[in-house]
């Protein structure tokens, strides 16, 4: 800072503030030099004159002049800089001193303004740089991922979720095989007398057998009581046999039906098991390659990520750069 006190931007810029060049104190023309009103009336009415080799000699030793008439020192060891001058007029004096702390100040914040403005198009055009390649390396993330089709748009992994899908999948078909075989082989056990005289069993429950169980029940019935009237060879008592033969015989064909039902059902089931347990095996096969293209796709996320944060930090500094500009 002391140094940028007596600088020549600064004394230069004093010595035309306050017109020094026609001083005599500073421009060698005298060693009377102008009171201070006489230096404030000269500062007014001074007009530009022809430029050329003179005026430039004239500025420069008036400008050397008021290096040597200026004190500048630190008082103790604080920031606080004291500025001093000597003339021969101690309102001059005073007035060059309070002239040269005000130009000082105002060329320290041009200084620092510009400053911040370099380094804030600086920054500009390097977060321009830093953004594409942010954009880039995002792109490829997602390319990455669109190719081989490991995340699904919720983040997770594509062969993770099949595995788990097939998984609950195939113990459901699992169960229902089971459930089925259990079924049919209890239908394919079955024959007619079995369904008359027990309890009709879950796997051949249906209003069709209930209402032939119905049927023969009502013929029975009225043959068992014709056959207490009637002779064996009676023609009535040979007709409700008859009726009695064909409930039993569409009762066996109903039987039939539901086991051979029961049998369809249970090989889909046990064809989708394997078609399921395939899969599985084929997506757990699949499931090796998928990590290593996993490596990779984590190789572009943190190589994303670390972009993004240098360019997010970049970002904040061209901001407050940005804004101690303004306030300069």
């Amino acid at each position: 800072r002391i140094k940028m006190l007596t600088s020549g931007t600064v004394l230069d810029q004093v010595v035309k503030n306050l017109n020094l060049v026609n001083d005599p104190e500073f421009n060698g023309q005298g060693s009377g030099g102008l009171g201070v009103m006489s230096l404030i009336r000269s500062i007014v009415s001074r007009h530009d004159g022809p430029g050329g080799v003179d005026e430039v000699r004239r500025q420069a030793l008036a400008v050397g002049n008021l290096a040597k008439s200026l004190s500048v020192e630190r008082t103790g060891k604080t920031f606080v800089i004291s500025v001093s001058a000597v003339t021969q007029n101690g309102e001059k004096s005073a007035l060059i001193a309070n002239t040269t702390r005000t130009v000082f100040q105002q060329e320290a914040a041009k200084y620092q303004s510009d400053m911040a403005g370099r380094a804030t198009n600086e920054l500009t055009s390097k977060l321009d740089d830093l953004r594409k390649g942010v954009e880039a390396a995002e792109r490829k993330v997602e390319d990455f991922r669109a190719t081989h089709g490991l995340v699904d748009a919720q983040g997770h992994l594509i062969s993770d979720d099949q595995m788990l899908k097939l998984n609950e999948q195939l113990s459901v078909a699992r169960a229902r095989t089971l459930e089925l075989n259990a079924r049919a082989a209890s239908a394919r056990s079955l024959d007619v007398n079995s369904v008359l005289t027990g309890t009709l069993p879950e796997e051949i429950n249906s209003n069709t057998m209930s209402d032939l169980r119905s049927q023969y029940a009502t013929l029975k019935q009225e043959a068992d009581r014709a056959a207490v009237r009637l002779g064996p060879r009676h023609p009535e008592l040979q007709a409700l046999d008859a009726q009695i033969a064909g409930a039993r015989e569409r009762i066996a064909n109903e039987l039939r039906r539901i086991a051979s039902s029961l049998q369809v059902d249970l090989k889909r089931a046990v064809q989708l098991e394997q078609d399921l347990a395939s899969r599985l095996a084929q997506a757990k096969v699949q499931s090796g390659d998928v990590n290593s293209d996993l490596v990779a796709l984590r190789e572009l996320e943190r190589e994303a990520t670390a972009k993004r944060s240098v360019y997010e930090q970049y970002l904040l500094r061209a901001k407050e750069t940005g804004e101690q500009t303004g306030i300069n």
